[in-house]
């Protein structure tokens, strides 16, 4: 009886489920949560999440793991190059956008195969569209001029008579606090001296009549004013916020012109007046520039009115970053040298700075040469007798 049992039992068939296997999306998507997010800024992981959720997800989340091969990531590229942009019918990413994605994938498969997920990376194997530098859409110093003279009226001509003095990130500007701005007296105690009403009386910017009445009462600012960077206020999904700056490198001193400094009074002078009209609740965060009721400036918002500006004051239309590489442009042009420029835009070293500005300093190597020749033919020209 007993194998009968037996032998009918090993006539029984065991269902084991297999498993299904992990696909590039289920690795993808918990490898940005656990193993990238910790480590990154919140606007960086957003532009991450971006490529996962536009690209990536849709084009090759659905592929097993470990079949996904180097020929299914290159057609994507390809895609991405032809047909990736999603506002743009039938046009295709950036470069530099889809180099970024290529090397977000290649660092997700790279931690796949660390783990034993995958024998190999087939992203190793693929081809990065060639990256192509992006022209720089700069003002020249006959249209910084007349910018300046034709956005007077603007509510935000001290931010960019400031950016235009010292090169900052538009995030820098945005999200600079009043306790940045160093003018030798801090601002308690210029709260209290300076006479307020008389100075909202002055025509507004009129840097001369500023310097005479502190001149008359006595109030000496420091000569070489000066303000630090060491926040900015980021576009983020949930709204603007104040983060750290981009890099290490980013948090600098950067000397102000007098000027700028006289401007920036007149700007403290116009937000003294509308804090007496909304109360204490008013510009919590102490920034230099915020809006009618205090708020920070959304980032997008304020390049757009840039760029109105821009429009009314007759001048090409650019972004408000390239204010910045006008500002490297105008430096290396008058003969600074490149470690300077560098140390006042913050970049991480002057081979960068270079790279970035190659145009203006082959042209200075140029004129340098050229200069050079001229000695020479002017010693030719008269020899020694």
């Amino acid at each position: 009886m007993e194998n009968k049992q037996n032998s009918k039992k090993s006539h029984i068939k065991v269902s084991v489920s297999k498993q299904d296997p992990l696909t590039v999306g289920q690795w993808l998507d918990p490898w940005l949560e656990n193993y990238v997010r910790p480590g990154i800024r919140q606007s960086t992981y957003e532009i991450y999440r971006a490529y996962l959720n536009n690209h990536l997800l849709p084009k090759l989340g659905d592929i097993p793991l470990e079949e996904l091969s180097s020929g299914d990531i290159q057609i994507f590229l390809r895609d991405l190059q032809t047909n990736g942009n999603q506002k743009s019918h039938n046009k295709g990413l950036a470069p530099s956008t889809i180099i970024c994605i290529r090397n977000l994938l290649k660092s997700a498969l790279e931690q796949a195969v660390s783990e034993g997920k995958i024998p190999r990376n087939p992203a190793r194997q693929t081809k990065p569209p060639k990256s192509e530098q992006q022209e720089m859409n700069i003002l020249s110093q006959e249209e910084v001029a007349l910018f300046l003279q034709r956005s007077v009226q603007s509510r935000f001509y001290a931010a960019y008579a400031l950016t235009l003095t010292t090169g900052v990130r538009r995030g820098e500007v945005l999200g600079l606090p009043w306790r940045s701005v160093y003018l030798g007296i801090p601002w308690t105690t210029l709260d209290e001296l300076l006479p307020w009403q008389k100075i909202a009386q002055l025509p507004l910017w009129d840097t001369e009549a500023l310097k005479q009445m502190l001149k008359h009462r006595r109030i000496r600012l420091r000569k070489d004013p000066f303000i630090t960077i060491t926040q900015q206020l980021s576009d983020l999904r949930e709204g603007p916020q104040l983060t750290l700056p981009k890099t290490k490198r980013s948090q600098r001193v950067i000397g102000i012109p007098m000027d700028t400094a006289l401007i920036l009074i007149f700007q403290r002078s116009i937000q003294r007046q509308e804090k007496a009209l909304l109360g204490e609740s008013y510009n919590p965060n102490n920034l230099v520039f915020c809006d009618k009721k205090g708020q920070a400036l959304n980032p997008r918002q304020f390049t757009r009115r840039f760029q109105r500006e821009l429009e009314r004051s007759g001048i090409k239309k650019v972004r408000f970053h390239d204010l910045r590489h006008t500002v490297a442009t105008m430096l290396l042009e008058d003969g600074k040298a490149i470690n300077t420029v560098q140390e006042i835009l913050g970049h991480y070293n002057p081979a960068f700075t270079a790279s970035q500005y190659g145009h203006v300093t082959n042209r200075m190597q140029q004129e340098a040469t050229e200069t050079l020749g001229q000695v020479l033919k002017k010693a030719r020209s008269h020899p020694e007798p």
